[in-house]
């Protein structure tokens, strides 16, 4: 997803949020943000999604609105899985469920706004909320 595909949907849940003071924006975003992965494009795509938590961080806060970037690691997406010529080796991905829970616990965390404008990994956040990928390793 790209960087104006967070923004739009950002500017439209935003306004709602506000309306019930709370809640939480997740961004995807992943290494690509901070060094090179593959082309200039996803690069800044990715940068610029950095950018827009950082921001949204700033002006949501007063209202209890809670904007983090996820890096959720290597996820087994269809994509993924409908080209094993292209990603052979399945080891050390993560469902897309992972990610799910990885969010469902922030969003129920009571010190969620601590976390404003922060960069996560889903690693870290199943670390300290104690979850796992529930389908398990990677098999093709």
């Amino acid at each position: 997803m790209g960087l104006r595909s967070h923004y739009v949907a950002s500017a439209f849940a935003a306004p709602l949020m506000i309306a019930t003071r709370g809640g939480l924006i997740v961004c995807i975003s992943a290494p690509g943000a901070n060094r090179y992965v593959g082309n200039i494009a996803y690069g800044v795509g990715k940068a610029g999604i950095e950018k827009l938590v950082s921001d949204m961080a700033e002006e949501l806060r007063p209202y209890q609105v809670a904007a983090v970037s996820l890096w959720p690691g290597f996820i087994r997406t269809e994509d993924v899985l409908a080209q094993p010529d292209v990603y052979p080796d399945l080891s050390g991905t993560r469902s897309p469920r992972f990610t799910g829970r990885a969010i469902a616990s922030l969003a129920i965390d009571p010190r969620l706004m601590e976390r404003t404008g922060q960069r996560l990994k889903s690693s870290d956040l199943a670390a300290e909320y104690g979850f796992a990928d529930v389908e398990g390793p990677a098999e093709r």
